[in-house]
């Protein structure tokens, strides 16, 4: 993924064959981390692999849920 993210939609995770990877910078505040996840018969597990910034790409953004 050619920019930061703050999630990643199921539907380009479920494009991913088992033994596939996908790279991409998680941003949490104003520093992120890159990330490599690696896919599995039970889903993506990810591996920190260095710091980053880049900005948040459209349509990756952290979906916002209702909370009282």
């Amino acid at each position: 993924i050619e920019g930061a993210v703050q999630d990643i939609p199921g539907a380009l995770v479920d494009q991913l064959k088992v033994g596939g990877r996908i790279v991409a910078i998680f941003l949490e505040g104003a520093l992120g981390t890159a990330r490599v996840g690696y896919k599995d018969r039970q889903g993506v597990s990810w591996r920190f692999a260095f710091n980053a910034a880049a900005p948040v790409l459209p349509g990756f953004e952290k979906q916002r849920e209702f909370a009282l």
